[in-house]
């Protein structure tokens, strides 16, 4: 089995000097890592070093793991492909030539190849799931609010990260001892069914279920669709959606989002600043 130094490019973007005791861990660079670089997948990041260390790793250090190094995503893990335009694409180790799967592939092709016994990643649409599919692997998503979001970068103000940070990945043979049917607990049907459930409603509070309705009732209003501005693999998405709602009867149109480069920059400005307090405020 390699080790981190020794995988192929574009799986590990940081190693610590030395290797630590403990069992192999390889972290997601969407985690701070006090004293290791983090970049977030990102070149708006590339010499970041953070003061902190996100809390989901230190509970693993804790517990007898030792992160071997920091690995690729797809950038701000804002994708499902780890197509990295700054740090290289992660290979796949199970089939080459096909993408690993994001936005958490580093961990994924980590654990094909041997180089870490769990991962910690993050998942808000898929970002540990798809990668573990695509390489053959196991991955874990928990439920929301299981696990500390601080120290983790934000997918977006109002949905703070990928929101379940967890040791994410792990080789199949760590399923391989599975519960007998007689160990399993048992299940109270009754208690079951009177558990609540909450009822989401398509259509509440006035507003039509499917966008493209609201669309559809003003026919004169023009539906403007971002560019690759957005993000650098929009472009083509883009273009096939334009065509799409052109299709449905709508006029739709592309349009140019210039300003759109520096909302990345200008987003990040504040996180960055925390993450290198100590404290975790906002510095001057």
């Amino acid at each position: 089995m390699p080790s981190a130094g020794e995988c192929p490019p574009g799986i590990f973007l940081a190693l610590p000097e030395e290797v630590p005791d403990g069992i192999p861990l390889a972290v997601k660079d969407l985690f701070d890592t006090a004293g290791l670089v983090t970049t977030y997948g990102s070149s708006l990041f590339a010499d970041h070093v953070p003061a902190r260390t996100a809390p989901a790793v230190l509970a693993l250090e804790a517990a007898g793991y030792g992160a071997v190094g920091k690995t690729n995503l797809h950038e701000f893990a804002y994708g499902t492909t780890s197509e990295n335009p700054h740090f290289g694409v992660v290979p796949n180790p199970l089939a080459p030539g096909r993408v690993a799967g994001g936005s958490s592939g580093g961990n994924a092709a980590t654990l094909v190849l041997g180089a870490a016994k769990v991962a910690l990643g993050t998942d808000s649409g898929g970002s540990i799931r798809i990668p573990a599919a695509c390489c053959g692997i196991v991955g874990f998503k928990p439920s929301y609010g299981l696990v500390s979001l601080d120290g983790c970068f934000p997918l977006a103000s109002s949905r703070p990260a990928d929101p379940v940070p967890i040791p994410s990945f792990s080789r199949p043979e760590s399923c391989s001892k599975r519960r007998s049917p007689r160990s399993r607990p048992s299940l109270d049907r009754r208690r079951v069914g009177r558990l609540p459930v909450p009822k989401i409603i398509p259509g509440a509070c006035g507003l039509p279920r499917n966008p493209l309705t609201r669309a559809s009732r003003h026919p004169a209003r023009r539906l403007g669709v971002g560019d690759e501005n957005l993000c650098h693999d929009l472009g083509a998405q883009a273009l096939a959606r334009t065509l799409y709602y052109r299709v449905r009867g709508l006029n739709a149109a592309q349009v140019d989002t210039p300003a759109m480069t520096w909302s990345a920059p200008v987003g990040c400005a504040s996180y960055a600043r925390r993450s290198r307090s100590p404290a975790g405020s906002v510095g001057a």
